[in-house]
């Protein structure tokens, strides 16, 4: 994932990893800025999530093991973006293929994402 963001140019990343007491869900979260739309496509398209090639979630104090836990990556492109969500379990319990809780929490925050993007795109 590096090497494409590095080869499409990427002239910025934003995220942040949230986790939710509640739901015991952590998702780790962003925007990648490209200069074009097909640098964006390009940088949806690289990388493979099962094999820890994309964006990845970051370990920290309450989550030590957060990135071998697995989990559930989604992204989309609105012009030269990629917002994309990465969302596991926090206390690093495995996550299973095609999850509904997992899948729902990862295209909230898409949608998150996208708001300011879309909103600045309708003037």
């Amino acid at each position: 994932m590096l090497a494409a963001l590095r080869k499409q140019q990427c002239r910025k990343i934003v995220r942040a990893t949230y986790i939710d007491p509640e739901s015991k869900l952590a998702v780790t979260s962003g925007i990648a800025v490209l200069p074009t739309k097909a640098a964006a496509i390009a940088v949806s398209k690289a990388g493979d999530p099962a094999r820890y090639e994309w964006f990845r979630g970051m370990a920290g104090k309450r989550s030590p093991d957060i990135d071998r836990a697995g989990g559930y990556a989604a992204a989309t492109v609105r012009g030269r973006y990629v917002a994309y969500a990465y969302v596991q379990w926090a206390n690093g319990k495995k996550a299973k293929p095609g999850d509904p809780t997992i899948k729902k929490a990862a295209q909230l925050f898409l949608d998150y994402d996208l708001r300011p993007i879309i909103a600045r795109s309708r003037g």
